[in-house]
């Protein structure tokens, strides 16, 4: 009745959806999950997308569909109709048979964008590739120095940290990984993370992610002890999966011992920011387990860094009387030679383990990641780099 109107000969309304409704996306959108509910395919706005796992099903499908359409009597265009595809394009999506994909097209795009100059140019830049976010891990971590400069409060400026991470993004997305299609049938693991930065979530299955998340924190939850992050990211996962997670037994990985011993405890015995926490997991069938980081990465990723293998050589075979005497990709390790040392593979610093700079996010600065004993090293908040530059060597020495 909204399309009512009054003439001087009464009032008339419209029979068909007329041109100008604001609304019209959503009316025809809600009319065609109604009249096709329960059948084998997609309605994605004006599209409908019947598949299958085989030519045989693909066409079982499609006569279904065809019959049910005779039956509303929905007209299709045959002109626009293509059928037996390997792959369909829809809004910056590929959908393939191995599952979905960015679409290549969005991607080059994205790749060839020029550096941002002003804050009005950032804001374009990370606005395409936020819409793409779910085929890029940890995706806020590593556009945290670029949001930093969107703040007011914040001056622009272009520095190695921000070019780092603009590069970083674009290399993200120029080879983005193919996602696996969503089976209720399998069984479902979310894999949560929390830095100092963001929030991080995986929905996995088979081995394979379905759909990737993360979001930054906010300014008060940046002060949250790491316990409260890695339970907010939790609660995150589930908020921003539900629709895959609800009312099935979900298996939770975390690499934060001390929150498995948390949830099974009396949620009166948490304090009480995690009681608030704990009570939004309530209707959920959570499993939380803990699972050890992954030191062979480690050891992999630190074979392959060309400094730090030079390093390696020098530790092992002495180091020189001068610093000039040394290769200039290790001469700033020189101030540091008697407390490097190299176990199992890994150079160390005393009970701390020097990064690899493949494994190192696009932040400000230079950590080493602090262990009681080195095999247990988490890699997920592994943010320092073999490169040990000014200003960063007075933290390295602290």
């Amino acid at each position: 009745m909204m399309t009512t109107f009054s003439t001087p000969f009464g009032r008339y309304r419209f029979l068909r959806m007329p041109f100008g409704i604001s609304s019209a996306s959503e009316v025809f959108q809600r009319t065609m999950d109604q009249l096709f509910a329960g059948y084998p395919f997609a309605v994605i706005v004006d599209d409908i997308i019947v598949g299958g796992r085989s030519v045989a099903e693909h066409d079982a499908n499609l006569k279904i569909v065809l019959e049910r359409a005779r039956e509303v009597n929905l007209r299709l265009n045959p002109h626009k109709c293509k059928f037996r595809l390997d792959q369909v394009g829809y809004v910056g999506h590929i959908f393939t048979s191995e599952g979905p994909k960015a679409d290549p097209s969005k991607t080059a795009a994205i790749t060839d964008m020029p550096v941002p100059t002003d804050v009005t140019s950032l804001q374009r830049f990370l606005g395409m590739v936020s819409y793409l976010g779910k085929y890029i891990p940890n995706f806020s971590d590593i556009a945290a120095p670029l949001r930093k400069l969107t703040h007011k409060e914040t001056a622009w400026c272009w520095f190695q940290q921000h070019q780092e991470a603009f590069d970083r993004l674009k290399s993200c997305l120029f080879s983005p990984p193919v996602l696996a299609y969503y089976d209720v049938r399998e069984p479902i693991t979310l894999t949560c993370d929390a830095s100092c930065y963001g929030l991080g979530a995986a929905c996995m299955q088979n081995g394979r992610p379905v759909a990737f998340a993360s979001r930054i924190l906010t300014e008060t939850e940046t002060r949250y002890a790491q316990i409260e992050k890695e339970l907010l990211a939790v609660v995150f996962a589930y908020t921003k999966f539900k629709q895959y997670v609800y009312g099935k037994p979900i298996i939770v990985e975390t690499d934060h011992q001390p929150l498995v011993t948390i949830l099974k405890k009396p949620i009166h015995a948490a304090p009480a920011r995690l009681q608030r926490m704990l009570l939004q997991l309530q209707s959920y069938d959570i499993s939380l387990v803990y699972k050890k980081a992954r030191l062979e990465e480690l050891k992999k990723h630190t074979a392959e860094d060309e400094t730090l293998q030079i390093l390696s050589a020098v530790i092992q075979q002495g180091w020189p009387t001068r610093q000039t005497q040394l290769q200039p990709a290790i001469g700033s390790f020189f101030p540091y030679r008697d407390e490097l040392t190299v176990e199992d593979g890994i150079v160390m610093k005393g009970h701390k383990a020097v990064i690899p700079t493949s494994l190192h996010p696009p932040t400000t600065g230079t950590h080493l990641q602090s262990s009681a004993r080195p095999a247990q090293l988490p890699l997920r908040r592994s943010a320092a780099t073999c490169q040990m530059k000014e200003p960063f060597e007075r933290q390295l020495a602290s």
